[in-house]
């Protein structure tokens, strides 16, 4: 039985690829925000503040252990099967396994929901089918939308009714700095290793790419580089393992693609996808005014007794703190998706809209009925209470 090859370059070192491990053949029978919170980094306060070293270690850890948890359900483990070329057994499928994260998600008519993941190309190349491990270990088959060659990009999407698996906001370049810490997300050496994460700093950046020291292996490529909010840095593609001429062992050198690189891939593939986003989307969460006022007017024992939790009920106490005291109906902004048109056009976090194109809106409904009979490339306006201002913004989808 041939072995599957993990991905190598060599230059003047040998180069790793982080990714497509083999999972061994398989018969064919068997065959995607910052969070909150605050962290100053790179200051020990002085003594007579009260704020001390341990207090600044313990702040960092309570954000890294957030982020992890947060972003463990934004990223996922890629299987890749493809064909073997095998004398001996007839029908075999190899099937092997890199990480993916989510940078864009679609809510449909039927209200399931379109996940669009990036990984690597190396990941999906010579793929026949792939399928995607949720965190609950279960798989969902996914479609190959495109690859780029350039930057060592591919996306794939699926589709699901479950909701909860949030997108992630790409930062840019300039947003890195070297010594800043970074998160690694995936799943090496084997499904076993599901979302393992690791914690390092940015080395370098150069040539489209984010040298940092984040432990990666064989089945990381493909997974994302996250900064300790949550944000993706990078896309990790490969690392360095060894001097070529004399075997000597390289530890801490990986590299994730860079976030221009990595929207200059997206753009590449959406353009030569035809099924990409036939819908408008407004890229926001909202949540009803008048239900917020009801919640808040309740005790939170009453609240629990009708079958809330006692965090929903605080979430939403706190979204009434959001809303002027002469606002009694529309929908309140919770989410803007920093890569979405509302977010482009103007509208913010915590706006509550009144109407849309002269349209009164109240309920969650209301919104989609309207956006269901618009195209892509249209415009809507929204009239939005600001801080007890009213705004007119127009969104163009």
């Amino acid at each position: 039985m041939k072995k599957l090859l993990i991905f190598l370059m060599m230059m003047s070192v040998a180069l790793l690829s982080a990714c497509s491990i083999s999972l061994g053949p398989v018969t064919s029978e068997n065959t995607t925000t910052k969070l909150a919170g605050t962290y100053t980094t790179g200051v020990i306060m002085p003594p007579n503040t009260g704020i001390t070293v341990d207090d600044n270690i313990s702040s960092l850890q309570s954000q890294i252990t957030a982020t992890i948890s947060l972003r463990q359900a934004s990223t996922f483990a890629v299987i890749n099967y493809h064909d073997i070329d095998t004398d001996d057994i007839e029908g075999d499928v190899a099937a092997s396994s890199g990480s993916c994260v989510i940078y864009k998600k679609i809510l449909n008519s039927n209200n399931t929901y379109t996940y669009y993941v990036l990984t690597n190309r190396h990941v999906t190349e010579n793929g026949n089918s792939f399928t995607i491990m949720l965190g609950d270990k279960s798989n969902v088959d996914a479609e190959l939308v495109g690859e780029s060659t350039l930057h060592d990009v591919a996306i794939l999407r699926f589709t699901s009714i479950e909701s909860s698996y949030e997108s992630v906001e790409i930062l840019d370049n300039s947003d890195i700095s070297i010594g800043q810490f970074v998160i690694a997300i995936g799943t090496p050496m084997s499904l076993k290793y599901y979302n393992t994460a690791t914690l390092g700093i940015v080395s370098g950046i150069r040539d489209g790419l984010i040298q940092h020291d984040a432990a990666i292996n064989s089945g990381n490529s493909g997974g994302p580089l996250y900064d300790i909010y949550g944000n993706l840095v990078g896309l990790n593609v490969s690392k360095l393992s060894e001097n070529a001429d004399d075997k000597v062992s390289i530890e801490g050198i990986g590299f994730a693609v860079a976030p221009d690189a990595l929207r200059e891939s997206i753009i590449e593939i959406e353009a030569n996808d035809p099924g990409y986003e036939i819908k408008p989307v407004l890229g926001i969460s909202v949540y009803p005014v008048q239900n917020i006022l009801t919640v808040a007017a309740m005790t939170k024992e009453e609240y629990i007794s009708q079958g809330g939790t006692a965090s929903d009920y605080d979430n939403i106490v706190g979204y009434k703190e959001m809303i002027s005291s002469d606002v009694t109906s529309g929908l309140l902004v919770t989410n803007v998706d920093s890569n979405g048109v509302s977010y482009r056009d103007g509208l913010e976090k915590y706006d509550v809209i009144l109407s849309v194109d002269g349209n009164t809106i109240s309920k969650n409904a209301d919104i989609k009925s309207i956006l269901d009979s618009k195209t892509v490339g249209e415009t809507i306006v929204f009239s939005v209470n600001r801080l007890g201002k009213v705004l007119n913004i127009t969104v163009t989808l």
